[in-house]
């Protein structure tokens, strides 16, 4: 008869080679995942990524200065002061002929309107000549490098301008002086005259022209002989040549501030039309026909 099987005979299978519930083969347990390693990114892209963040923030904040946000121009700083600096030249001289040829209250056709306002055109042409005077060493002191704007800043006529104006100025004392010696002597012949009269008559006399004649008429009316018809003509033509010469002056050196404007870059140009200050000066320059 077969022999019975003791429970010492039975052999178990490790948990691992098991036979599964419905049979062979076994099924091994499956590893646990392993952990994968995140992958830095590297330094020099951080670099480049800060770079480009720089870059845009510096162009936001030139684009902001430049008056023309959202368009992204960045504007040359060094043309804009340059720009700045020609066109507040430009204005000074504008500004001071404008006050001395248009005045508020005429203009002087008539020459009594000089004969009775020579203080005030004296101070407007001295005014003027320091102004345009101060905008000329603040534009020299800015500095740059583009030739057509040094070109425009060394051109002799705004020093020939600025000399202009103080002959102007000297010449309404004079007329100023004659004119009081006149009513003394022509108009009223009991008025009082003053010390420095003859002297100043004298000096007058040596000048030339129609001042020399006034002074030369009314010193002669003085002695007893008669100068009225003379002296008021004289009178009349000094006046008239006064006049002629404030008319003729004009801005200095227009043709280099027309070359200056253009060798500028066009975004520079552009942005300074919201300029307070150049923005109107260019907008005058526009209506005149003048560089732009």
């Amino acid at each position: 008869m077969p022999r019975a099987t003791r429970p010492s005979d039975v052999h178990r299978l490790p948990p691992a080679t098991r036979p599964p519930a419905d049979g062979w083969p076994p099924v091994a347990e499956e590893p646990a995942p392993t952990a994968v390693p995140q992958r830095q990114p590297p330094r020099w892209l951080l670099v480049v990524g800060l770079l480009v963040i720089g870059l845009i923030a510096f162009n936001a904040a030139r684009t902001a200065r430049s008056g023309l946000p959202g368009d992204g121009v960045v504007v040359d700083v060094v043309a804009e002061d340059q720009a700045i600096a020609i066109l507040g030249l430009y204005q000074a001289e504008a500004d001071a002929l404008r006050e001395l040829q248009y005045p508020p209250n005429g203009g002087f056709d008539d020459p009594d309107r000089v004969l009775h306002r020579t203080p005030e055109l004296t101070a407007i042409a001295n005014r003027g000549a320091a102004a345009i005077t101060a905008a000329l060493r603040q534009a020299r002191a800015t500095g740059g490098t583009e030739p057509l704007v040094e070109r425009y800043l060394d051109a002799s006529d705004h020093q020939r301008l600025i000399d202009d104006l103080g002959d102007v100025a000297e010449a309404a004392t004079a007329v100023e002086e004659l004119e009081s010696v006149h009513q003394a002597v022509i108009e009223s012949s009991d008025a009082p005259l003053s010390v420095t009269w003859g002297s100043s008559l004298s000096h007058y006399r040596l000048v030339g022209d129609n001042y020399a004649a006034w002074a030369k008429a009314l010193m002669e009316h003085r002695d007893g002989r008669d100068r009225t018809t003379q002296a008021g003509q004289a009178r009349a033509a000094t006046v008239r040549t006064w006049w002629e010469r404030v008319r003729r002056l004009e801005p200095g050196s227009m043709a280099e501030l027309h070359f200056a404007l253009r060798a500028l870059p066009d975004a520079t140009i552009a942005a300074l039309r919201g300029h307070p200050v150049a923005g109107p000066v260019l907008r005058r320059l526009d209506s005149t026909g003048t560089p732009s």
